[in-house]
């Protein structure tokens, strides 16, 4: 199975065996939004995401990896990146808006997605890949929102640190946490090394790999590479280039991972839903005894502790819903398992 008839038979499987359960389970209200036609159908170039406060060294990465500028780039003191920017490849270097980026749903725009830019530039590197540009790292929830669906439609984060200051602020901590089941595509850059001595680039490792791993739930940090680069800027530079050759296998594998995910989340909401609470007393005491319902499923159905949503944003999002709504059970919840059999099926045959 492959070319036209693979890229069909995935969209079959998720259009109808993995959406109607999220529809079903409000997958979208909790996670994130239904995934567009343009996942499916556009060419298969590979992309990765910039995150991390300002002047840690975002954009200067873009123009080390494309080699040249991109329209409207500014680097340096002052006002700089101030959206989201989409560094693609196009014959003629021009800027233009793209406020539905990766095929985006008008469902989920807001201030910061309206603003998006495409940016075509004539460099032979973006022929395979798409740079996405993002702004200094802001405590607005729509920003966190954004980053958490960026998160989703890539192929690589990375995470940008200042080895003077790696000390992981309030906002900077809530934009990772929005891509926390995500960590898996992250790596780590810290920038402006080359005054530093061996021993202090070391110490500064080891602060980020402790920063960081305080707010990843998973054991090994990500990858760290120095933005003063050298061979890290080669190894780097060769893994995202090679990205592309995988790009069909890894996005089965995300199918995977958000079948899994919506299946979870199912079985969460069944089980709050279950006797269909109303009055505030009983909902209140199921939200502050959500780690028990977590724990239960967890050990009932011998899930992955990788799958679980983290339970403190589960338990936020729970305050603001009517546990009546909740469904008390599905006959169809099977669904999820076929589809993940067949999404595996599809690993085998997809080259």
């Amino acid at each position: 199975m492959t070319g036209n008839n693979d890229k069909n038979n995935i969209e079959k499987i998720y259009n109808e065996m993995i959406l109607p359960m999220e529809k079903k389970f409000f997958f979208n209200k909790f996670y994130s939004c239904e995934l567009a036609k343009d996942y499916f159908t556009v060419e298969e170039k590979a992309s990765v995401l910039l995150v991390g406060p300002e002047l840690t060294g975002k954009t200067s990465f873009v123009r080390k990896i494309i080699g040249q500028n991109y329209p409207g780039m500014r680097i340096g003191p002052g006002p700089k990146t101030d959206r989201f920017i989409m560094v693609t490849y196009g014959e003629n270097d021009n800027a233009i808006p793209d406020n539905l980026p990766f095929g985006a749903t008008k469902e989920l725009q807001t201030a910061y997605l309206s603003e998006c830019r495409r940016c075509c530039v004539d460099a032979d590197v973006l022929k395979n890949l798409t740079i996405v540009d993002t702004t200094e790292i802001l405590s607005d929830e729509n920003f966190a929102r954004d980053l958490a669906w960026f998160a989703e439609q890539v192929d690589v984060i990375i995470l940008f640190f200042d080895p003077e200051n790696v000390l992981i602020s309030r906002d900077f901590r809530k934009s990772i946490e929005a891509m926390n089941s995500h960590e898996d595509k992250m790596r780590i850059i810290f920038n402006k090394t080359e005054t530093m001595s061996r021993g202090e680039v070391l110490n500064a490792y080891r602060q980020i790999q402790f920063s960081v791993s305080k707010v990843l739930s998973q054991q090994e940090p990500p990858e760290i590479y120095r933005g003063s680069f050298g061979d890290d800027e080669k190894e780097l530079k060769k893994d995202l280039m090679s990205l592309h050759n995988n790009i069909r296998k890894r996005k089965i594998d995300q199918l995977i991972k958000r079948a899994k995910n919506a299946k979870i989340h199912a079985l969460l909401i069944i089980e709050l839903g279950k006797g269909c609470p109303k009055l505030f007393g009983e909902v209140q005491f199921r939200i502050r005894n959500f780690e028990e319902t977590w724990k239960e499923i967890y050990n009932k159905f011998n899930l992955g502790i990788r799958d679980f949503p983290q339970k403190k944003k589960m338990q936020e999002k729970l305050a603001s819903w009517d546990f009546a709504n909740f469904p008390c059970f599905s006959k169809k919840l099977n669904l999820l398992d076929d589809a993940i059999h067949q999404l595996e099926q599809c690993l085998t045959t997809s080259p």
